[in-house]
């Protein structure tokens, strides 16, 4: 008796790690968006050519922050524009910034206003 209930004891308690994996999961969402070119963005100003891309995308990520927005990971494809047209701010100046986020955090994302700004996959 003793034997079966420790095994139901396990089989409840993976089930519970299970069951809270996956609620945190459905915690977080995946955007991208672009930058828009002649630093038409209100955070473009913050990146320098210069940089690597380490730090702009701490720079970045800081900005975020500043915005109440808890940013799980930043990653850039830096080469996702090869051409671009020469429109300031209505253009995407060649990055692709792809961000995992709280869900919470919809919002105030949204409010920034970011260039061909979507919701993504998070692979």
């Amino acid at each position: 008796m003793t034997k079966k209930i420790s095994i139901l004891s396990l089989i409840i308690s993976m089930l519970l790690i299970v069951v809270g994996c996956s609620e945190e999961s459905n915690n977080v969402i995946c955007y991208e968006f672009d930058q828009r070119s002649c630093h038409g963005d209100k955070w473009g100003t913050l990146l320098t050519e210069i940089e690597s891309w380490d730090e702009k995308l701490a720079k970045l990520t800081t900005y975020m922050e500043s915005k109440s927005i808890n940013v799980i990971s930043l990653e850039v494809d830096e080469d996702f524009h090869e051409v671009v047209c020469l429109a300031c701010v209505v253009c995407p100046d060649g990055p692709r910034f792809y961000m995992e986020v709280e869900v919470g955090d919809i919002e105030k994302l949204e409010k920034l206003d970011l260039l061909n700004f979507k919701q993504s996959d998070c692979s």
